[in-house]
C-alpha cells in the first residue's frame, strides 16, 4: 500500500464514492490502519447538491470517471478493508495536501 493509492470502495455509500484513496504517509506502513478520503462520483455529489469548497475538495478525472476529493470525509480504516486497488493519484498531491492544509488550518 502506497500513499496516493486508490482502492474500490466496497463499504456503505459505495455508489456515491465509488473510490476511497490512501492519504497517509507510506512511514506508517506499520500501521494496522490508513488514513483514507472517498472519492465522490462528481455526478451524485451534483444531482445531490452538495455544497463544496474549491480548494478543499477538487475536482478531476479518474479514468473517464469525473470525481470530487471529498476531504472533509477523511476517516480511518483497517488495512485488511482496502482491497481492489485500482490505481494512484500520486499527480495529484499538491492538490490533496492543499485540501489538507484547507481542512486543518483553514488555508
Amino acid at each position: 500500500m502506497a500513499q496516493f493509492d486508490v482502492y474500490l470502495n466496497s463499504g456503505k455509500g459505495s455508489k456515491a464514492a465509488p473510490f476511497l484513496v490512501d492519504i497517509q504517509h507510506n512511514l506508517l506502513s506499520g500501521c494496522n490502519t490508513r488514513v483514507v478520503v472517498p472519492l465522490l462520483s462528481a455526478k451524485i455529489a451534483r444531482e445531490r447538491n452538495m455544497d463544496f469548497i474549491e480548494k478543499a475538495n477538487p475536482v478531476f478525472l479518474f479514468g473517464d470517471i469525473e470525481v470530487v476529493l471529498a476531504a472533509h470525509l477523511m476517516t480511518a480504516i483497517r488495512t485488511k478493508e482496502l482491497s481492489g486497488k485500482v490505481g494512484s493519484i500520486a499527480f495529484m498531491r499538491p492538490d490533496i495536501l492543499a485540501a489538507m492544509d484547507v481542512i486543518f488550518s483553514g488555508v
